[in-house]
């Protein structure tokens, strides 16, 4: 009888142990570990994680582990989100100030740097124009020489003749308190 030829080994096992290596290796750098502290975590050397991290079937088992780990993240945010919103709606309310304090710290915190970009005081920085005799126009402030005293006092007159145009309106009756108007009796006298 002939001999069975021997079955060939492949090499499962080894493609087994390289898939749970990239497994692990996935694992301690979603962590945050360096690729330092990863090989003398595995006893092997950064070379070889350097290469284990370049393969593509790493890139994948890495994009599933983070996507699996995110997703519940973010599962528990949504939920986080909604009770915090509403925590912090409740401190607004509350009648202690330090409570309403550490609210307002709290958003603030958040969205300081937003916050910083906008101007809240209600400054606002004008840029004046002033038309040159050249015919050109002039940005910023007004130069010294066209803020003579005579130019000063010329623009007192113009707007003392506007103002003086401006009658002051009468207020009609109907807001003045008189005897036997329409918010007061007859009878009534002042005290």
């Amino acid at each position: 009888m002939k001999p069975t030829p021997r079955r060939r080994l492949t090499s499962r096992p080894m493609r087994l142990r390289h898939e749970a290596h990239r497994q692990l290796v996935a694992r301690l750098l979603f962590l945050g570990w360096s690729g330092e502290r990863i090989a003398r975590k595995l006893h092997c050397t950064v070379r070889s994680v350097r290469h284990c991290i370049a393969t593509p079937e790493f890139q994948s088992v890495f994009a599933d582990y983070q996507r699996e780990q995110l997703a519940t993240v973010d599962h528990r945010m949504a939920a986080l989100l909604g009770e915090a919103i509403s925590t912090l709606d409740r401190l607004l309310k509350h009648p202690d100030w330090r409570a309403k304090d550490a609210a307002i710290e709290k958003i603030l915190r958040i969205h300081g740097r937003y916050i910083e970009k906008l101007d809240l005081v209600g400054r606002v920085e004008h840029q004046h124009t002033v038309a040159t005799p050249s015919g050109g126009v002039l940005f910023g402030e007004l130069p010294e020489a066209l803020m003579i005293a005579e130019t000063r006092g010329k623009v007192r007159e113009l707007l003392m003749l506007l103002r003086a145009q401006r009658q002051p309106r009468p207020i009609p009756p109907q807001l003045t308190p008189q005897n036997g108007g329409p918010d007061r009796e007859a009878g009534d006298s002042e005290n």
